[in-house]
């Protein structure tokens, strides 16, 4: 548990970091882009490296693959409806 803590710990730095940094000055959106998709991805696999092998000892290397790839592929669908969603709303005051 305490690796688990560390490794989350050690991921969510580049999102302190870009929050720091988004606060000092107004940066290109690209910049301020890549150093939070960073931190956002590193904590995803922070989080998921645990996960990883248990679901590699108990299914096997195809049933995990596939079902990675299912979950970022109906993440990904789902966030791009909620911004489309919330983009032809924009103004409205709500997301739903």
């Amino acid at each position: 548990m305490l690796v688990s803590v560390l490794w989350g710990a050690v991921g969510s730095v580049p999102l302190v970091i870009g929050a720091l940094l988004a606060g000092v000055r107004r940066w290109p959106d690209r910049v301020l882009g890549v150093v939070l998709g960073f931190g956002a991805g590193a904590l995803i696999a922070s989080i998921a490296f645990e996960l990883w092998e248990e679901g590699f000892e108990q299914g096997g290397p195809v049933p995990l693959a596939l079902g990675v790839a299912l979950g970022a592929t109906v993440y990904f669908t789902a966030d791009r409806l909620v911004e489309r969603r919330v983009a032809a709303g924009a103004g409205g005051g709500g997301l739903l």
